[in-house]
């Protein structure tokens, strides 16, 4: 398995990269506006490249983030869960209001 720095160097186009310390701040990397589903698609659309492997049948896509002032990478990978296949199909959000969205898991990889 290479690491994140080496899978970053062979992709075939320049993904785009966000300040670890600035990224989630109002309007970056996108406004949400909408249902949390929808922000989810258009963060994924806008700002995450596909990796071209799922996780147990789930699709992950990876958004890079860096270190302002040491440089280093940090990747952040969503993974898309299936709620017609999940054990445990609704969150907390899910189960209080009745809205049934996709649910995603956000993962910071820190290698250091």
């Amino acid at each position: 398995m290479s690491t994140p720095l080496e899978a970053f160097k062979k992709r075939k186009r320049s993904p785009k990269i966000y300040g670890l310390h600035t990224f989630g701040h109002p309007g970056c990397p996108i406004a949400p506006a909408g249902p949390f589903r929808d922000n989810i698609r258009v963060f994924l659309r806008q700002c995450s490249e596909p990796e071209g492997y799922n996780v147990d049948g789930m699709p992950v896509w990876s958004t890079f983030l860096v270190h302002e002032n040491r440089g280093f990478l940090v990747p952040l990978y969503t993974i898309e869960e299936s709620v017609k296949h999940s054990l445990t199909p609704f969150c907390d959000h899910c189960r209080s209001t009745g809205e049934f969205v996709p649910r995603f898991f956000l993962i910071l990889e820190l290698g250091f």
